[in-house]
């Protein structure tokens, strides 16, 4: 089985002292985070951040938590079975929205819990459940 790591932003900005999540609609439809591989020297953050720029449009003002969130699965999808592990990186974000169409169909700010409910995938379900409890803290 093939394995592949990747890394992503969980881009989070608060309204009316209330955070909100941007979640993005991937072009096979369903929903989750911003997130991707690192290119050649690229550091975990470095490439979250690359990613969310190219993706959206937006960029970190700053990094809400040191410690990052993993999301296990396997798919099929693409070819191969391939397990695969993604880092993401809770921040706090700005910019103007720019979705990547290559890649992005549509993409939210919500609320955490309406995010919670239209995440796809049940490992996306715990991510955010993860977010929540680290922004209690913050």
């Amino acid at each position: 089985m093939q394995k592949h790591v990747s890394y992503g932003v969980i881009p989070l900005k608060k309204v009316n002292h209330q955070w909100q999540v941007f979640l993005v609609q991937h072009q096979a439809g369903h929903w989750g985070f911003p997130k991707g591989f690192p290119e050649e020297n690229e550091g975990e953050r470095e490439a979250a951040e690359r990613e969310l720029m190219e993706e959206c449009g937006l960029h970190v003002q700053r990094w809400l938590s040191d410690k990052a969130i993993q999301e296990h699965y396997v798919h099929d999808a693409y070819g191969p079975k391939t397990e695969k592990t993604v880092h993401y990186f809770l921040a706090e974000v700005e910019g103007i929205l720019r979705l990547q169409k290559a890649e992005i169909q549509d993409g939210k700010w919500l609320d955490l819990d309406s995010a919670f409910f239209l995440l796809t995938f049940p490992a996306s379900k715990f991510v955010m459940k993860e977010v929540k409890q680290l922004l209690i803290l913050i």
